[in-house]
C-alpha cells in the first residue's frame, strides 16, 4: 500500500510537472523570430505594408519579426509555403485576393486549401482602383474615355498587373459592365505595368492609387476615376466612378494575415492584438493613408466572412476566363 501511495504520489508530481511545462511553454509564445511571408516581390504595397507593421509588432511581441518575399505564380508559391509551415505561430502570411480568392474559383488542383488551411487572423488594409489613362488619350472624363473606346476599340490596349490581380478584375468588370471591347495585356506586376503605359504604348490601367501617384502628379497619367464607394484621400479632386456616372465598378485589393490551420486560439489571438495594436498607431494609420489605402482591424471572423463574399462575388466571371497561375 505504501508502494502504491508512493507510486501515486510521484506520479502526479510528475504529471503537475508536465503541465507545468506544457503551460509554461504556450505562454511562452513568441520565443522565437517570426517570419511573415509575402506572397510577392519586394517594393509593392504587401511588401511596404509588411515591413511597416513588423517593425511596430517587434516592440509588443518581443521578437523580432522577419519579413520574406516568396513571390511567384500571382502568389500562389508563398501562400503555398505558409499553408504547409508548422501550425506554431511562427509563420503568418501577407494574404491577398489573387492566391486565397480567385486561385481558389479558376485552379482545379490548388497546393493549398484557402479555406481550409488557413486561420484567418485579421484584415489590416483595403485599397481600391483608380482609373487612369495616358496624356495622348483625349478624354477627360471616364464617360468619356468609354465613348471613345466603344467608337474605336483597337485604338485602346488595357494593362494589368497579371491574372487574377485587382488590376485585372478591374478590366474585366469595366469591359462586361459597359460592353467594351479593348485588349488586355497582363504584366508581371504593376511597375512593368506603368512603364508601358507611361510611356505610351499601353494608354490605360486600373491599379491601387500608391504606384500611380508620382505620375498622376507629374502629368504623366490622367486620373479620370476611383472604383471606390468614397474618394480616395491621395486623389480628393478625382470622382468615384458612380460620381462618374457609371455606378457598378467597385474594385479594392485587400490585405490581411493569416495562419496555418490548427494554430492555437491563444496565439492567434497573440498575433491579432499585436497587428492591431500597430494599425491603430497615429502614424501607422497616416502611412497607410498615404499608400492610398485605408486602415482596418477586423476580427478573424469579419475577414473569413469577407473573403466568402468575394468568392462568391468574383466566381461568375473568374469562371469565364482562362487564368494561369504558372
Amino acid at each position: 500500500m505504501a508502494f502504491t501511495r508512493r507510486g501515486f504520489i510521484a506520479s502526479g508530481v510528475a504529471s503537475a510537472a508536465a503541465l507545468a511545462h506544457t503551460h509554461s511553454f504556450a505562454q511562452a509564445y513568441p520565443s522565437k523570430p517570426i517570419r511573415i511571408i509575402v506572397p510577392y516581390a519586394a517594393g509593392g504595397i504587401t511588401d511596404i505594408l509588411s515591413r511597416l507593421l513588423a517593425q511596430q509588432m517587434e516592440t509588443s511581441l518581443g521578437q523580432r519579426v522577419v519579413v520574406e518575399n516568396r513571390a511567384g505564380a500571382s502568389g500562389v508559391l508563398g501562400t503555398e509555403v505558409v499553408a504547409k509551415s508548422p501550425p506554431d505561430g511562427y509563420t503568418i502570411l501577407m494574404g491577398a485576393i489573387s492566391p486565397l480568392v480567385i486561385a481558389k474559383i479558376a485552379v482545379d488542383k490548388l497546393p493549398y486549401d484557402p479555406v481550409k488551411d488557413f486561420i484567418p487572423v485579421t484584415q489590416v488594409a483595403s485599397s481600391p482602383t483608380v482609373l487612369v489613362v495616358h496624356p495622348s488619350v483625349p478624354a477627360k472624363t471616364a464617360g468619356e474615355l468609354i465613348e471613345l473606346i466603344r467608337k474605336k476599340p483597337e485604338g485602346f490596349n488595357f494593362s494589368s498587373a497579371g491574372a487574377g490581380t485587382p488590376s485585372h478584375l478591374s478590366y474585366e468588370l469595366l469591359k462586361r459592365r459597359f460592353n467594351l471591347e479593348m485588349a488586355h495585356i497582363p504584366y508581371k506586376g504593376t511597375g512593368a505595368s506603368l512603364v508601358d503605359l507611361v510611356a505610351g504604348q499601353v494608354q490605360l490601367t486600373m491599379d491601387s492609387p500608391a504606384p500611380l501617384l508620382p505620375f498622376i502628379r507629374t502629368g504623366r497619367l490622367r486620373a479620370l476615376a476611383v472604383a471606390s464607394s468614397i474618394r480616395s484621400p491621395l486623389l480628393p479632386d478625382v470622382p468615384t466612378m458612380s460620381e462618374a456616372g457609371l455606378p457598378g465598378v467597385e474594385v479594392n485589393g485587400w490585405y490581411g494575415y493569416l495562419v496555418p490551420a490548427r494554430t492555437p486560439a491563444d496565439i492567434v489571438e497573440k498575433i491579432r492584438t499585436a497587428f492591431v495594436e500597430a494599425v491603430r498607431k497615429p502614424e501607422i494609420e497616416t502611412r497607410i493613408i498615404e499608400m492610398g489605402a485605408v486602415p482596418l482591424s477586423t476580427t478573424s471572423r469579419e475577414f473569413g466572412d469577407m473573403m466568402q463574399q468575394e468568392v462568391q462575388r468574383w466566381t461568375p466571371i473568374v469562371k469565364s476566363l482562362n487564368l494561369s497561375f504558372s
